[in-house]
């Protein structure tokens, strides 16, 4: 099924969640549709200025992707939870303004509270469109692979590309010594194809 002339929300409890998460699918679908990106929070004592204009940005042009179409909160990054009734307001007013037909968040397996919160506030809002739930697997006890998209090298290059723009990633992160490349092959491997990312399929709607 090709995805075309569609307007993808993807949101992030936290900055470089997309990244981390679904930064090949976006990638893929960044020339044929409209990607608007959704942070909730920034990281604790940064520069918001430029951690937007050095790190997001950057994130931004790999998916030619307009600054018009980031929108970015300041939240508390460890505990949205209490900030529920004003993200509430922000989706609800976003599906208002922009209407999205897909929507990317994290999966309903991701045991971060923060995570959680903009998971479930999400499907209050947009429970009448597609909606993805993205694989974080250090937060994952489980997750269903149901939607698969295949991916091209330079997707997978993109992602591993963004995710360096992001400071909090590095020799000991997760995301170290190839397994980006692992967990693409892996998905592939799954579908008969080289990469993939996989997405727990939360609602469709066709």
């Amino acid at each position: 099924m090709k995805i075309e002339n569609k307007t993808i929300l993807a949101i992030a409890p936290h900055l470089d969640d997309i990244e981390l998460g679904c930064f090949g699918t976006l990638h893929q679908l960044s020339s044929h549709n409209k990607i608007y990106y959704f942070s909730l929070s920034f990281p604790r004592d940064c520069d918001q200025s430029e951690f937007i204009k050095n790190r997001v940005q950057k994130s931004l042009k790999l998916l030619s992707t307009p600054h018009e179409n980031l929108i970015t909160h300041d939240f508390d990054s460890r505990d949205l939870n209490k900030s529920r009734p004003e993200i509430l307001q922000n989706f609800y007013d976003l599906n208002k303004k922009i209407n999205p037909d897909i929507i990317f968040v994290p999966s309903s397996a991701d045991v971060h509270q923060s995570h959680q919160v903009a998971h479930e506030e999400a499907l209050r809002i947009f429970k009448n469109k597609t909606i993805l739930g993205y694989e974080l697997p250090w937060n994952n006890f489980t997750f269903i692979p149901d939607i698969f998209f295949k991916l091209r090298k330079e997707d997978i290059d993109a992602k591993n590309k963004a995710i360096t723009f992001f400071p909090s990633h590095g020799k000991d992160s997760f995301f170290e010594n190839g397994i980006i490349q692992d967990l693409a092959r892996l998905r592939g491997k799954q579908i008969g194809a080289e990469l993939a990312e996989s997405f727990e399929l939360i609602r469709m709607v066709i």
